[in-house]
């Protein structure tokens, strides 16, 4: 039995390390000038590994990194809400929101996050996008990653305001109940010192039944 638990806890830490590289695959690999940021090696030693307490957020648990700040949604569409300190002085914070029952398709709701993005040299935002998928807990999460100029919606129905350099990490899981939405927007340089703990996050989430 003890063999078996240890095989267990292995195997977690496994694909922890797994989605941890394939978030920093989605947020290294959308061009070469991101990397004028931070490098791989300062994100991980940056990227804090720590955990706390475990958050119950609809038939999902997750446990957030040391360093996250669990906040009140700031809408009754959002089931949940984090923000993600800045990187540096010049930085802005980044914030993770999290929906639920907001309808439509894996694709079509990513594409409409890729549309709140636009590309400096006028290209589509949907082929600059990164898409990867896999099985957490056995459900099936899309990730997709993204960098442009962000002109998401404003908050109270107030104009949007287009904030160039920044990056989009996103996760949808398909639990059985519904499917879940974890869309992280931010300032590309905090988003780069939040990339792999954003992976630990999402390998954390567990089905409560």
């Amino acid at each position: 039995m003890s063999d078996q638990k240890y095989l267990v806890y292995g195997l977690i830490a496994i694909a922890g390390l797994a989605l941890a590289w394939i978030v920093n695959d989605l947020s290294d690999g959308q061009d070469a000038e991101s990397e004028r940021f931070v490098s791989r090696e300062s994100r991980t030693a940056m990227a804090p590994q720590a955990r706390e307490g475990r958050i119950r957020i609809g038939s999902l648990t997750v446990t957030a990194p040391t360093g996250w700040k669990r906040e009140n949604p700031a809408s009754s569409m959002r089931a949940g809400q984090f923000r993600l300190s800045a990187a540096s002085a010049e930085s802005d914070d980044a914030e993770l929101a999290v929906f639920s029952g907001i309808g439509g398709s894996v694709e079509e709701n990513l594409q409409r996050w890729f549309t709140q993005f636009s590309q400096p040299d006028g290209s589509s935002s949907k082929e600059k996008a990164r898409i990867s998928s896999f099985t957490v807990d056995e459900m099936t999460v899309t990730m997709a990653g993204l960098s442009g100029t962000f002109a998401g919606s404003g908050m109270m129905g107030a104009p949007a305001q287009e904030k160039s350099g920044y990056r989009l990490l996103a996760a949808i899981v398909e639990a059985p109940d519904d499917f879940y939405y974890f869309k992280l927007v931010g300032p590309e340089e905090t988003l780069a010192s939040w990339a792999e703990s954003f992976g630990e996050f999402i390998s954390s989430i567990r089905q409560t039944g």
